[in-house]
């Protein structure tokens, strides 16, 4: 395998996976958006009711319509009912002001970030974020956007299926544990590296919005989105849970952005895949099938534990892969040789070390395991690494 080093290369391959993603991204939105529609759609007495209702505001005989329609309801309580049921219609089908308001919130402060790097990048005033190479801004800016849109729809998605219970809770929590970093930390490469700041700046933006919509989540100050995502990452449905661990990931993730971008890129792969891959499949595979618990942590199961290990091994291992491939990210290139097979036997025997030190490490009761085993991961990976 060669590695993508040429900027125009990589900026088409931006530009096409965008596009690719964010059409399946868009059919699944839609897929969403239909059935949504569909169950609040009124039924036919409802309609014909509101029907008649309509026809009453033009018509003098409106009271022997709608008495024809609801022939079993007397005129006070069709009415009522024709209320009730237009009100209802009206509530589903238009966007309440507390959801306008979020969503001008989350994208006035995307494009304020965006706005603001931009502007002082090309005036020069900090030196080491000026882009020398404009492609790479707009590189930057396009990876930011598109990062920003699929992780929102990826959340929607989730909180969706919770709010019609199609899963539980404790899964769609989980689900969103599991895949936000993970897939987040896959479109890094695809930011552009001659400007360490600059992409690392664009590349916190995402994460600062989808704090801003877990805050608004967890204070009730949101709209119907915020309100599925706060029951989507609860674990009883309560909105408060939104400000204990689903913050701590995102302030654990921006603190990887921060700590370790580029410049030691095997210490953030590896902090993310243990404290989401590894921590999340534990609670989802556990769950269901860790009838056998350790004796010193009864909460906890073997096989979870288990599941715990091989995930985060397996999604490390497929993001340094992603990452030597895309092959201009600081460090993993020196670490891992194609044509020397013992420097990968030697990788992954670090990335399974690594992965059952956190095991161990959540099986612990005594901290938030979204602390814990992120703190480790990183701490080992930057004495292995």
């Amino acid at each position: 395998m060669t590695s993508i080093n040429n900027k125009s290369t990589k900026l088409h391959l931006v530009i096409r996976l965008s596009l690719l993603i964010s059409w399946n991204l868009s059919r699944c939105n839609g897929f969403m958006l239909y059935h949504t529609m569909a169950n609040t759609r009124p039924s036919q007495s409802t309609s014909t009711s509101y029907g008649a209702l309509l026809s009453s505001s033009s018509s003098s005989s409106s009271s022997s319509s709608l008495y024809n329609v609801n022939h079993r309801n007397t005129k006070n309580d069709v009415g009522s009912n024709i209320d009730n049921n237009s009100m209802s219609v009206m509530k589903d089908t238009s966007p309440s002001s507390s959801s306008m308001k979020s969503k001008i919130i989350l994208i006035s402060t995307l494009s304020t970030w965006i706005l603001l790097i931009t502007t002082v990048a090309q005036s020069h005033l900090i030196p080491s974020l000026t882009y020398t190479d404009t492609s790479d801004l707009i590189q930057d800016i396009l990876v930011t956007v598109f990062a920003a849109i699929a992780s929102t729809i990826l959340i929607q998605v989730i909180s969706y299926l919770a709010m019609n219970q199609t899963i539980t809770t404790k899964d769609s929590r989980k689900l969103i544990h599991t895949l936000s970093a993970p897939l987040f930390c896959f479109l890094w490469p695809l930011y552009s590296s001659s400007n360490i700041l600059g992409s690392q700046l664009f590349v916190s933006s995402v994460v600062l919005t989808q704090t801003i919509k877990l805050l608004l989540a967890g204070l009730g100050q949101g709209g119907k989105d915020e309100e599925s995502l706060a029951i989507a990452v609860s674990r009883q449905g309560s909105k408060e849970e939104a400000l204990g661990g689903p913050f701590i990931y995102c302030i654990v993730l921006l603190s990887v952005i921060v700590l370790f971008w580029q410049n030691n890129m095997a210490c953030a792969i590896m902090t993310l895949s243990a404290m989401a891959a590894g921590d999340g499949m534990a609670d989802i595979v556990g769950r269901r099938y860790g009838s056998v618990k350790w004796s010193w942590s009864p909460t906890k199961s073997i096989v979870g534990t288990i599941a715990f290990i091989l995930s985060s091994t397996l999604c490390a291992t497929l993001l340094f892969i992603w990452f030597h491939i895309m092959g201009d990210l600081t460090g993993l290139s020196m670490l891992v040789s194609y044509q020397v097979p013992s420097s990968w036997i030697l990788v992954l025997g670090k990335i399974f070390l690594i992965s059952i030190t956190c095991a161990m490490v959540e099986l612990s009761t005594w901290l938030d395991d979204n602390i814990t085993v992120p703190m480790t991961a990183a701490i080992l990976s930057y004495l292995l690494f």
